[in-house]
């Protein structure tokens, strides 16, 4: 028991100082629908509740640990190797361990300026997933209006201050700025989810960012908008891949559809 607790307890501080690296000068107020990503999980044991690290977070530290992390050093901006448009992972360290995304809490992705030829951070991808009150989708998700991070209520989506233009943020309209596209994860609700947010998270591709305003969100308080455009030319859109089966579960018309295969292959056998 003493053996076991001392390693858990090892991997906790494992975990820390995988956020911490992976924080990349980031404030403490990351904001997106990221926010509330939970490390450790509460269990009920002999009658006392006391917490244990979820099983995606352990797992993550321990390839952290081996070096079974892909482009952990060499952050890559644009597509990533065999990642492709559609890929579905069930849970948000998985975007790590890939190099798809590698923030652990935070919505906006980038590399700081420390890490940039031009001596300033750039965005390398961004997690849209309805954190943000003032998110708009257009174009059956082609357009994307993307709200900075910042100045939320702890857990809500609600604003309580003005948004800076720091961190990601200026990293976003830096990418604006020389034309430098984004990846676009989206973070979707799904039934049967095995994460604790009931959340699975799908590569929609590359985005390119068209415009940057500051404007006055629907809480009063002054935000950082991003209009993003979808790159010509590639694959659907694995969000709306996946809403399509979703819904072809809920209204039972997949369950007509094998029947209808069944059917038509017992035709077949009796007419041979």
């Amino acid at each position: 028991e003493e053996r076991r607790l001392a390693e858990e307890r090892r991997l906790v501080a494992e975990v820390a100082l995988m956020e911490a690296e992976m924080r990349v000068g980031e404030d403490s107020n990351v904001g997106g629908a990221s926010a509330g990503v939970d490390v450790e999980t509460p269990i009920r044991r002999r009658g006392r509740v006391r917490n244990r690290i979820r099983g995606d977070m352990r797992a993550a530290a321990l390839m952290r640990k081996r070096e079974l992390w892909l482009y952990r050093d060499k952050r890559i901006v644009g597509p990533i190797p065999g990642v492709y448009v559609g890929d579905v992972f069930l849970f948000r360290m998985e975007l790590c361990v890939v190099g798809l995304h590698m923030q652990i809490q935070a919505g906006i992705d980038y590399l700081p300026k420390s890490r940039c030829s031009n001596g300033e951070p750039i965005a390398t991808s961004v997690i849209v997933s309805g954190g943000y009150e003032d998110d708009m989708e257009l174009n059956d998700g082609d357009v994307i209006i993307y709200t900075g991070h910042g100045g939320q209520e702890k857990n809500s989506s609600r604003q309580i201050c003005d948004q800076k233009l720091v961190g990601g943020n200026l990293a976003l309209e830096r990418s604006m700025h020389y034309g430098i596209e984004v990846r676009v994860i989206r973070g979707m609700k799904y039934e049967g989810s095995a994460s604790g947010s009931g959340k699975v998270y799908v590569y929609d591709g590359l985005y390119r960012i068209v415009d940057c305003w500051f404007d006055v969100g629907k809480s009063g308080f002054g935000v950082y908008k991003y209009k993003l455009m979808r790159i010509e030319g590639q694959a659907k859109l694995g969000s709306a891949v996946l809403k399509e089966a979703r819904d072809i579960k809920k209204s039972g018309v997949g369950k007509l559809l094998v029947a209808s295969v069944w059917k038509l292959v017992l035709m077949v056998a009796f007419a041979l």
